[in-house]
């Protein structure tokens, strides 16, 4: 097996060269070994000291809460997460998506606002009331946190420093 690869809990073959980072984590691409699917697996960084390692692990528990109970067509889904304690290594294993909204915005056609609000806003807005309805607010919406399937799927991700009532 390529240098480039981990395999986590002998399911989940991380391509570490195809890692997006964040502010609290990185994104890479994946395969479950037991399904054949593209995942994607969410690392969250080690912290450097006690307060930083208390902001991760919130993070962490916050987007798993939100995830488990968050289970529509418009937002990625949840399929796994793992955490050995406070400062440990975590990361959470999502549906795969190869692109985000804020690299289709510009290839978005000139068939007007109707056609924008029928593909993305709707279902964006579906999402967002969903959660709404469940109390929790995501607080972050923005382009690259809109992941867009091949098939043009829109689905809100990255619930992190959402808020949990």
């Amino acid at each position: 097996m390529s240098t480039n690869v981990r395999v986590l809990r002998d399911r989940y073959a991380v391509n570490l060269s195809s890692g997006r980072k964040g502010g609290m984590a990185t994104v890479y691409r994946a395969t479950d070994v037991q399904t054949g699917e593209t995942v994607a697996v969410k690392m969250f960084r080690v912290a450097n000291g006690i307060e930083e390692n208390d902001v991760l692990d919130e993070t962490f528990r916050r987007e798993v809460a939100a995830l488990q109970q968050l289970r529509h067509p418009n937002i990625v889904a949840l399929r796994d997460f793992v955490t050995s304690g406070p400062g440990a290594e975590t990361y959470l294993v999502l549906d795969w998506t190869d692109h985000c909204l804020r690299d289709k915005i510009g290839k978005v056609s000139a068939d007007g606002w109707d056609t924008f609000y029928e593909n993305v806003a709707r279902p964006l807005l579906l999402a967002l009331n969903f959660a709404h309805e469940r109390y929790c607010i995501h607080r972050d919406v923005k382009p690259s946190n809109v992941l867009v399937t091949d098939q043009g799927v829109v689905r809100l991700a990255d619930f992190g420093i959402a808020k949990l009532k």
